[in-house]
């Protein structure tokens, strides 16, 4: 009968006997394995019944075994996904610790990450849009910062801070997109000016309803640029109003007094009075 030494039985359990070797909960069940001589079928059967193997998934237990067998492929496979997700993490403008990189690509490799799976597992565990500086973004974050800021000015919503910061959260993690938050804003703006409310759903903002009110309001007060928040244009728009009653409004706008028009109908109105009572020829 052959004899066996214990180095013998071990090497006939190959890489998972390196493994059990690592893992405290394998290596009483390897040293009995051993001690007994017990063939490759029963020493993978007595592991695979371990709770180590039961309770953690298959990426971790080849990581630990790729550890065990071969250190330096393990490294380079880390060393991948650390590039891999420094990479990821610039593209969508996420200022990282070089040491939480370890922890990200340790997650990735574990995680068996796509290229989806580690943008977002980047963006829910290392964003924070309410503390993030919001004049030094860059990357993805600062393009759906940009997306959203037009979006809230085309449809006249106020200059919030808390709302932009809370949709760029969405929108970066996954949970919302740039075309949820424009439903938001159409919402918003047919609930303020219930009277477009048709012209939003199709397709109009609230500055391409603005514009010639705007224009109205800007060539009768004799102005500069109108703001879309200027108290007449949103009279304007809550009312629903045509643009020649707009134009009729501003004539009633204290603004008005100070325009050459208003000043040139002073002036005539003085003369024909003049002429009335007889003090002008």
């Amino acid at each position: 009968m052959t004899s066996f030494t214990p180095d013998d039985v071990r090497a006939s359990y190959g890489f998972v006997g390196a493994l059990a070797a690592s893992v405290p909960e394998m290596a009483g069940i390897l040293n009995t394995a051993v001690a007994q001589q017990w063939t490759a079928d029963r020493f993978l059967m007595a592991i695979t019944s371990t709770h180590w193997y039961r309770t953690n998934s298959s990426a971790m237990r080849e990581w630990v075994t790729q550890q065990a067998v071969d250190p330096a492929e393990a490294a380079a496979q880390l060393g991948k996904r650390r590039v891999q997700a420094a990479e990821k993490a610039a593209a969508l403008g996420l200022p990282i610790q070089s040491q939480l990189l370890d922890q990200v690509a340790l997650a990735s490799l574990l995680g068996g990450f796509d290229d989806a799976r580690l943008g977002q597992h980047l963006a829910r565990n290392y964003f924070d849009p309410n503390t993030v500086d919001l004049t030094r973004t860059t990357g993805q974050v600062a393009e759906t910062q940009m997306q959203l800021k037009q979006l809230a000015g085309a449809y006249g919503m106020p200059n919030d801070e808390v709302w932009l910061r809370g949709r760029l959260g969405e929108v970066i993690r996954g949970d919302n997109t740039v075309e949820g938050a424009k439903l938001v804003a159409v919402n918003y703006a047919k609930a303020k000016y219930a009277a477009y409310a048709d012209q939003f759903d199709a397709g109009a903002t609230v500055v391409d309803i603005a514009a010639p009110h705007r224009e109205a309001i800007q060539r009768t007060l004799e102005l500069g640029e109108v703001s879309l928040q200027d108290a007449a244009v949103q009279r304007a728009l809550q009312r629903g109003q045509a643009v020649y009653e707009t134009e009729k409004a501003a004539r009633q706008d204290a603004r008005w007094q100070y325009t050459t028009n208003a000043k040139a109908a002073v002036g005539e109105l003085a003369t024909r009075i003049g002429k009335d009572f007889g003090y002008l020829a």
